[in-house]
């Protein structure tokens, strides 16, 4: 499980929680960006071609300190 995470995922674990990390969370901001553009420039035909395999959610939380996490 470990390695899926580290070497598949790209993940690492901050405060006892695992988290994409900060490449991924951009790249990912960009593709949304480059999306959106082109849907904006003709949206029929984004629609016809556009394709979904995935969905990865990203919560906004408050990182628990070391010491309540071990709670």
């Amino acid at each position: 499980v470990h390695r899926i995470l580290t070497e598949n995922l790209d993940m690492r674990k901050l405060c006892a929680r695992w988290v994409p990390r900060l490449e991924e969370k951009q790249r990912r901001e960009d593709v949304s960006i480059e999306c959106l553009a082109k849907f904006r420039s003709n949206k029929a035909e984004f629609l016809r071609r556009f394709i979904t395999m995935d969905e990865t959610w990203v919560r906004h939380f408050t990182p628990e300190t070391k010491e309540q996490s071990k709670q």
